[in-house]
């Protein structure tokens, strides 16, 4: 208890000692000085989800704010949990068993998933305070693309679906991942992302396109990560299909009635690491 109580005190000067700045921690090297860096960029992402959390509950009325309470206690149980196996399996598979590591890996999860959560909380603030009315789009003003991935890239380089056991023996699918480099720069961009596997949507912004909205289909695990705050990130109930190629009509569907648009390009496969939307 006394070196626990030591370790914590040393570990509050050291997350003075290192102001925190955009992406700052990448110049510290694995161990003490950069989980201090991480664990207080976590500290503020986690204060501004519980600023819109709040604000989100006074909007709502007791049975609705029962079922946000509900919610937003499975997704924190959710999320350390993943963030766990994340932090866990990547530190397996490359060999490198330090608890600094491990540590490391875990609170740059928890910030992802915290940012991304802060998002879908801000959406729903935006239609309760009437700043979305009917989530409908004019076709003159944006461009929706679509993808769609049964199984994405895992962490070793390998394709398709792996699963793993929690803590707890829940038995789950692992995580996959997958680039989309947007290069559609005449309009603003509305994506529609949707995978099988749970996957990490890695978004990259090329020849000055922009991205107005972000869709998410498939699983509810998935994350979003290389856009900013200003994208505003939802999802759309979308069946689970066992073939990719029966997708691109049931969604193509569901996306005109939910946002009025037509899809510019629909990009369906079986295993991808990556799609480029022209």
């Amino acid at each position: 208890m006394c070196f626990r109580l030591k370790f914590a005190l040393w570990l509050v000067c050291m997350q003075t000692a290192f102001p925190v700045l955009a992406n700052d921690c990448d110049k510290y090297e694995p161990g003490i000085a950069k989980h201090a860096c991480e664990s207080k960029k976590a500290e503020k992402v986690d204060a501004n989800l519980n600023q819109r959390y709040a604000l989100l509950k006074s909007l709502l009325k007791k049975d609705s704010l029962l079922r946000l309470k509900k919610a937003e206690r499975a997704w924190i149980k959710f999320r350390d949990a993943s963030c766990k196996l994340e932090s866990t399996d990547i530190v397996a598979g490359s060999g490198w068993t330090g608890q600094s590591q491990s540590a490391h890996t875990e609170l740059e999860c928890i910030e992802l998933m915290t940012k991304q959560r802060t998002k879908e909380l801000n959406s729903y603030i935006s239609v309760l305070q009437g700043n979305i009315d009917t989530g409908l789009y004019l076709s003159d003003e944006v461009e929706l693309h679509a993808v769609g991935v049964k199984y994405g890239m895992r962490s070793s380089q390998a394709i398709g679906p792996a699963m793993c056991t929690t803590s707890s023996g829940e038995i789950i699918m692992q995580e996959g991942m997958v680039s989309v480099r947007v290069r559609q720069n005449k309009k603003p961009n509305i994506l529609f992302l949707y995978s099988i596997q749970p996957i990490r949507w890695n978004i990259k912004q090329e020849n000055n396109a922009m991205i107005k909205e972000i869709i998410i289909g498939g699983l509810g695990a998935s994350k979003v990560e290389g856009v900013g705050d200003e994208v505003r990130v939802s999802r759309r109930v979308v069946p689970r299909v066992s073939d990719i190629s029966m997708l691109v009509p049931i969604a193509t569907k569901i996306l005109k009635e939910s946002t009025g648009l037509n899809v510019q390009t629909f990009q369906a496969k079986q295993y991808a690491h990556e799609f480029i939307i022209y």
